[in-house]
């Protein structure tokens, strides 16, 4: 009780953010139904839920039948996909008496809930409240937050990386180890952040060792502890590799394959360089939509930011955890998409990208230094585009809009 009660500020923001999540993902489901033309992955079943669209499918068929593969690269199989989210949606819906497919959604707003909280509580412990605050509503209302509401896996991620990182900063290893265990088996964007975590746990072995405390029992569990960060990953790889094939090579196979009419090569050298935001850029600025709601500028916009981020992060944020970490998560998503002429979903990936939202959080404390009104000011114009780009993407998603995925 003592935790809550600590926290009841980031537990009423937590309250807040989310009722404003939800009311406004209603109202975009509604706008998107009478406004909007259905897309290509827009359901046959017109009672089918608003936000189960595109990957929703295959997170659906891993909780019902499992994985799947018939050779054929270009069939789209599901096993690219990690299995925490949809085993933790099978083995919820033994006990549950609704459809497999409304389990999925009780699932995420049980991941939701209580994982936006922790985060919240982590982020003012490591900073203050109001970046904590600040930072939880970028992430639950920004372009691509609708997939904390959707037959996703980013709430699974969001649960697990924001209890794992708590459990790091309160120095509880071995349960800090075991839970990022489980955060590597949510998605495999999250393998950087579980690395370094790891790492982390090894260098405070390191520095216990070296200031003379050489104890058989403490050095077994941090070693134990940060063998298990990355756990959950491994075992699902190596499901992949005993049951179909070398994950390694299969898994880029597929994507290469499936999304060959827009996907291109790309040497892991050229993430290292602005050539290709430059011409992603320069393409974006002989669109007609530019500036308004084109998904590609959108997605474009986003990566920049997140660029700039790491930058940030690199430079102005102390914690090893937050830097690494997500400069690693950044690498990752960018090279995974640099291949593609839009950068696909990134506007989603982001939605997790913590050094982004802290930033926006210290640019506003910075100006509040200068001048109440104009930080404010900036609050409110920050706030609004959030709001407008969560609402139109949330409602394009709903009504199956493949570039929205």
């Amino acid at each position: 009780m003592n935790f809550i009660k600590n926290n009841k500020d980031i537990l009423i923001a937590t309250g807040s953010i989310i009722l404003l999540a939800f009311c406004l993902a209603q109202a975009a489901i509604t706008y998107g139904e009478s406004s909007l033309e259905k897309g290509r992955y827009y359901p046959v079943e017109q009672n089918e839920y608003a936000f189960f669209r595109s990957d929703s499918t295959f997170y659906y068929q891993i909780a019902d039948t499992g994985y799947a593969y018939n050779g054929d690269l270009k069939s789209t199989p599901n096993i690219v996909f990690a299995p925490l989210y949809s085993l933790t949606v099978r083995y919820f819906d033994y006990l549950s008496p609704f459809s497999l497919k409304t389990d999925g959604f009780i699932i995420n707003w049980l991941y939701f809930l209580p994982g936006l909280f922790l985060l919240g509580v982590f982020l003012k412990n490591e900073f203050d409240t109001t970046t904590a605050i600040i930072a939880m509503a970028g992430i639950a209302l920004s372009a691509g937050s609708f997939a904390y509401q959707a037959f996703y896996s980013e709430s699974t991620m969001l649960f697990w990386m924001a209890i794992s990182f708590l459990l790091l900063q309160k120095e509880k290893y071995l349960l800090a180890g075991l839970c990022t265990g489980i955060l590597s088996a949510s998605r495999l964007t999250a393998g950087p952040i579980c690395l370094v975590i790891a790492l982390l746990i090894l260098y405070k072995l390191y520095l216990e060792i070296k200031s003379g405390n050489k104890e058989t029992g403490m050095i077994a569990k941090m070693f134990l502890a940060s063998g298990l960060c990355l756990s959950g990953m491994l075992l699902y790889l190596a499901f992949i590799w005993r049951t179909f094939s070398n994950p390694f090579t299969l898994i880029p196979a597929i994507q290469q394959n499936s999304w060959q009419y827009f996907h291109e090569p790309i040497a892991i050298w050229e993430i290292f360089i602005p050539h290709h935001l430059f011409t992603w850029w320069g393409e974006a600025f002989q669109r007609s939509e530019f500036f308004l709601f084109d998904p590609l500028t959108t997605c474009l916009s986003w990566t920049t930011l997140a660029l700039i981020s790491v930058i940030y992060a690199l430079f102005r944020i102390k914690s090893p955890l937050i830097k690494w970490g997500f400069i690693g998560y950044y690498v990752l998503i960018y090279y995974s998409n640099a291949g593609t002429h839009f950068l696909s979903s990134t506007h989603r990936y982001f939605t997790l990208m913590l050094p982004l939202f802290i930033m926006f959080a210290e640019i506003y404390k910075l100006i509040k230094k200068k001048n109440e009104k104009f930080a404010l000011i900036y609050l409110i114009i920050l706030a609004a585009i959030h709001l407008i780009y969560f609402f139109f993407t949330a409602a394009h998603f709903t009504m199956g809009h493949s570039y929205f995925f």
